[in-house]
C-alpha cells in the first residue's frame, strides 16, 4: 500500500477516535451525559408523581408510577432503590413514601415547572397547550436560584396560569383554592381557579370551549350526567368528566360582576361606555397589547365606526382612534 494512503487512512483514524473518545465532548462523552439525564429525570419524574399522590391523599403503587414514568416494573424498581438509597423515600413493608428531603426536592421540581408555565403565559406567544410539555423538560434543566431570580422578575406569583398553588421558596404551599364545577346547582356562580392540565386531551377540549382560569361562569343546569354554563356570554356543555377537571370558586350574588356578560361588540357607532376588564382567554404579550393601547378597567370608550365590511371597528380610546376585530373586540367588557 501506498504511503500517502497509509498516511490518509491513519489520519481518518486518528481523526474518528479523537471524534469518538474527546474528553467532555466526544460522542461517548455525550452519550454518556445523555443517560445520566435521562437517569436523573426519571428519578426526578418518580419524585413528582410520588409527591402528587402524597398530596392528593391517594396510594401509590409501583404499577402506577410504572405508568406514569413509561417504564418497566423493573426499572421502576431500580428507580425506587436508588431514590432510597439517596435518602429520598422510605419503605413502609410493600409502600414508600418521601423523606422530608424527598419531599422538598419534589417541590422544587414543581416550583420550576410552575414558574416557567407563568413565565412562558405573561412573557411569550407559545399556546397554552404547549406550555405544559416545555415546563416539563425546563423543570429538569433550570437551577433552583435560576427559578428564584425569574419569579422575582414575575412578581413572585402565588398559582400558576392553570390554578395550581406555585410552592415558595420556603417550601410552603399556597392553599389550593377549589371545588369541581359538578358541585354546582342551577343557578349558581362560580370563578375558574384552577383547570387540569392532564390528561392532555380533556385540558385541550376543555380549552377548546374558552374556559380559562379566572372566568365567571353561571350554571344553567346539572343533570343527565351534563353541566351546561354561561360563560362571557355564551353557553357551554361539558359532561361530568370534564366538569371535574375544572374546578371553581363558588361566588355570592355579592361577588358576581354582571358587566361580564357584556362585551364592546354590543356598542353601535356613537355609543359610549366604560371597558370592565379584558377576558381571562387574552393572555400574555396579546393582552398586554391591549392594556397598552388603553384598554384598562375605568377607561371610558366610545365605538367611532364600523368598516363597510363589517370588521374592524373603530372606537375612541384616551384620545386616541384604535381598529380592532370582531375577535379581539368580543374579548373586551364594558359596562
Amino acid at each position: 500500500m501506498e504511503p500517502v494512503t497509509l498516511l490518509t487512512i491513519g489520519v481518518v483514524f486518528v481523526g474518528f477516535a479523537f471524534w469518538l473518545m474527546y474528553p467532555g465532548s466526544g460522542i461517548i462523552a455525550k452519550m454518556g451525559r445523555r443517560k445520566q439525564n435521562r437517569e436523573k429525570e426519571n428519578l426526578e419524574n418518580a419524585l413528582k408523581f410520588i409527591y402528587k399522590c402524597e398530596y392528593e391523599k391517594k396510594n401509590c403503587s409501583l404499577n402506577g408510577l410504572a405508568g406514569n414514568l413509561k417504564i418497566s416494573a423493573d426499572m421502576v424498581t431500580g428507580t425506587l432503590e436508588t431514590l432510597s438509597e439517596m435518602k429520598l423515600i422510605e419503605y413502609h413493608g410493600d409502600h414508600f413514601s418521601l423523606t422530608q428531603e424527598g419531599r422538598s426536592y419534589a417541590l422544587r421540581i414543581i416550583r420550576i415547572h410552575r414558574i416557567w408555565e407563568k413565565y412562558l403565559s405573561e412573557r411569550t406567544s407559545v399556546h397554552e397547550k404547549d406550555w405544559h410539555y416545555k415546563a416539563e423538560e425546563q423543570e429538569h434543566i433550570m437551577s433552583i436560584s435560576e427559578a428564584d431570580a425569574l419569579a422575582e422578575k414575575l412578581g413572585n406569583p402565588i398559582y400558576d396560569p392553570h390554578g395550581d398553588p406555585i410552592p415558595q421558596k420556603d417550601g410552603s404551599l399556597p392553599p389550593a383554592k377549589s371545588h369541581s364545577l359538578n358541585t354546582l346547582k342551577a343557578g349558581d356562580f362560580g370563578r375558574v381557579t384552577h383547570i387540569e392540565d392532564e390528561p392532555q386531551v380533556i385540558y385541550e377540549q376543555i380549552l377548546a370551549q374558552d374556559i380559562r382560569p379566572g372566568m365567571q361562569l353561571r350554571v344553567l343546569s346539572s343533570e343527565n350526567n351534563k353541566v351546561t354554563v354561561e360563560a362571557e356570554g355564551d353557553e357551554k356543555v361539558f359532561s361530568n368528566a370534564f366538569a371535574a377537571n375544572i374546578n371553581v370558586k363558588h361566588l355570592h350574588k355579592s361577588e358576581v360582576s354582571e358587566e361580564h356578560f357584556k362585551t364592546l361588540a354590543t356598542l353601535k357607532p356613537g355609543d359610549k361606555a366604560v371597558i370592565a376588564g379584558i377576558s381571562k382567554k387574552v393572555f400574555g404579550l396579546n393582552r398586554r397589547r391591549l392594556l397598552d393601547l388603553g384598554f384598562v378597567p375605568g377607561t371610558e370608550i366610545s365605538c367611532l365606526m364600523k368598516s363597510p365590511s363589517g370588521e374592524p371597528t373603530a372606537y375612541i380610546v384616551k384620545g386616541a382612534t384604535i381598529a380592532l376585530r370582531d375577535d379581539q373586540v368580543k374579548t373586551i367588557f364594558i359596562r
